[in-house]
């Protein structure tokens, strides 16, 4: 099982005090957890960092705390979300955002 907390700010364009409304998530889905990684219980927070375009799709992320046998599944999994994308003047902007992939076996 997964859990997830965003926080995003302004991309390097933004101007002095960000945007008017921040990103919000509307598809969050949970990751798969890898077979290998499950068998040898491997758990753990996979923290990463991903751009949110205009159209509100992830664009890249990458891995900003790593846990090698669980980094690809956090990646594959925040490609996938998917956001109502921030606006500045009520326009969409790209946006800059952390996530914890965090994988716990219960």
């Amino acid at each position: 099982m997964a859990s997830y907390g965003l926080q995003a700010k302004a991309d390097a364009d933004a101007p002095e005090g960000g945007w008017d409304q921040p990103p919000r998530a509307v598809k969050l889905t949970k990751p798969t957890y890898p077979d290998d990684a499950y068998h040898k219980k491997i758990e753990g927070t996979v923290e990463v960092e991903f751009l949110i375009g205009r159209d509100g799709r992830v664009v890249y992320a990458y891995v900003l705390k790593s846990i090698p046998a669980l980094d690809v599944a956090a990646l594959q999994t925040v490609a996938q979300w998917a956001f109502s994308p921030a606006r500045r003047g009520g326009e969409p902007v790209a946006t800059i955002a952390r996530a914890p992939v965090t994988f716990r076996i219960y």
